[in-house]
């Protein structure tokens, strides 16, 4: 027996819950502009993917990992601007820096500098 394992993730066990969960996943990230993972403060543009046939579920824009469905609070929706720097390429912006959004918005920590 392999010990430290998380549970499985719940899987829907019919259609119908498979489409109730992406569309609580469309109430809930449907009006916003970005997500946050876990408990990370770089907030993430928002893109659909496919889940299953005809149902998307949100996703990071730049493909950046999770684990999960995301819609169990591994993803957060939110209205702060991106900071995500490989999501501002894809979108074509540059990275929120500055008091251009609220004051307890996340901003992405420089890692290294060219």
């Amino acid at each position: 027996m392999i010990t430290g394992m998380a549970a499985p993730l719940p899987q829907p066990h019919t259609r119908d819950d498979a489409e109730r969960i992406a569309d609580s996943a469309h109430e809930a990230f449907g009006g916003c502009t970005g997500l946050t993972i876990g408990n990370s403060r770089v907030v993430h543009g928002v893109t659909w993917r496919d889940w299953l046939p005809g149902l998307q579920l949100p996703a990071p824009r730049c493909r950046q990992g999770f684990s999960g469905h995301g819609v169990l609070g591994e993803l957060r929706p939110t209205s702060w601007t991106v900071t995500c720097k490989r999501c501002c390429k894809l979108l074509d912006e540059q990275p929120a820096l500055g008091l251009v959004f609220p004051a307890d918005a996340p901003i992405q920590p420089v890692l290294w500098t060219p």
